[in-house]
């Protein structure tokens, strides 16, 4: 089949294969290298130590843990993407997905706040659903640098107007999830041509702000050259950033032989203009959901005291273990008495044991009782975010 876009190579036949991740990932699997020696050295002390049971036994859970946290990583994030016979298959942690490239509705990349903030490679298939593709992302540790006297947020609500990391079209597009992004928009290209739903329908660039929603959308890039922000917020504001350059919006079209944008992107205004939609329209977040996430987020900063008094409780009653059979420590403690040594040793580990149980109880069944109760929030904060969401997108 030929190209039905200039610039477009790729044979809908060929097979490739896309290796690698964004380095974020890469950093991940150093933690989980780092974890895996730490397994290993617990292992290897408590099989040459004559009382090494406890780290012996921690050891074998870190271990656990790091096999795990290998496999999910290797079926995700180290296995390539192969697009072969006009199938895209991305890998899982068995086996993989399958999507067919006539089938695909949007190719790019959009910028979240949860799982992940920042730039995130996306597909939809043909019904228009999304999925995500975490591993090839754009992440940024910093935001770009405000401009003398600008704030972010002005009495409590945000600035909306201020550039996102990263929002430039020239500089995602050179990332290694932006060249990913163009490759499966031109391979699926390839097979639909310019009358397919990749150009038509164009679902990266119908991005909507829900500020009901636990996982945003603030704005998408798409490999034909677009980019802008999702409907209702106002586009960026350059003059606000002390490098205007970073931020650049101006569309950059890649393929002459498309006609025009697609209708969404049309709609949508593909190239900004600052205070489209005024700050004081952007979409609320319902009182409901705010309730939600309030309790929320209460009962997360509840747990906290009942895990450090219980850490603490376990390190001031039950530590020093090994001290205790020492003679002089015994003496000290329970004073000089006409009994062995190792006796009055197993009478004050009694003795820790009993008044842990009677600290650590409680403090357990308070921890329990609080993460029990978070869960139930959790769930009910999603159950009303969604209830949320489905409301605004029917008023609309």
């Amino acid at each position: 089949m030929s190209s039905p876009a200039g610039g477009i190579s790729p044979s809908p036949n060929a097979p490739i294969k896309i290796w690698g991740a964004s380095g974020i990932f890469w950093f991940s699997m150093i933690s989980y290298l780092f974890y895996g020696v730490i397994g290993v050295w617990l292992l290897v002390a408590g099989a040459l130590e004559k009382n090494g049971t406890a780290p012996f036994v921690t050891g074998i859970f870190i271990t656990a843990v790091f096999i795990l946290l290998c496999a999910l990583s290797y079926g995700n994030f180290v296995r390539p993407l192969v697009i072969a016979r006009g199938v895209l298959k991305i890998p899982k942690t068995f086996g993989h997905r399958e999507v067919l490239l006539a089938s695909l509705s949007g190719v790019g990349l959009v910028y979240r706040l949860v799982p992940r903030t920042g730039w995130m490679l996306q597909i939809w298939d043909g019904e228009g659903k999304p999925i995500q593709i975490r591993r090839f992302s754009v992440t940024s540790r910093r935001s770009p640098r405000l401009a003398s006297g600008v704030k972010r947020r002005i009495g409590g609500v945000r600035d909306w107007t201020i550039p996102l990391p990263m929002e430039n079209t020239k500089v995602l597009g050179s990332t290694k999830s932006g060249h990913v992004a163009t490759q499966l928009f031109e391979s699926a290209l390839a097979w639909q041509g310019t009358g397919g739903a990749l150009v038509q329908s164009a679902k990266q660039k119908a991005a909507v702000y829900d500020p009901n929603s636990l996982s945003k959308t603030l704005a998408w890039w798409s490999p034909d050259g677009y980019m802008g922000r999702a409907t209702g917020l106002p586009g960026p504001d350059p003059a606000k950033l002390a490098d205007p350059s970073l931020c650049d919006v101006a569309a950059i079209p890649r393929y002459a032989s498309l006609i025009g944008p697609s209708p969404a992107a049309w709609s949508l205004d593909p190239m900004p203009v600052i205070g489209q939609t005024p700050p004081h329209e952007v979409p609320q977040v319902s009182p409901e959901v705010q309730k939600a996430r309030k309790r929320n987020l209460l009962l997360t900063f509840a747990s906290f005291p009942f895990l450090i008094a219980f850490a603490i409780a376990s390190a001031l009653v039950l530590g020093h273990p090994g001290l205790l059979a020492n003679d002089e420590v015994c003496a000290a403690v329970l004073g000089r008495a006409p009994v062995h040594a190792s006796t009055a040793c197993n009478a004050w580990r009694h003795h820790q044991l009993i008044t842990f149980l009677w600290i650590g109880i409680p403090l357990a069944i308070g921890l329990i009782a609080t993460i029990v109760f978070q869960i139930r929030a959790t769930r009910e904060l999603v159950r009303r975010s969604k209830s949320a969401s489905i409301a605004t997108g029917v008023a609309k």
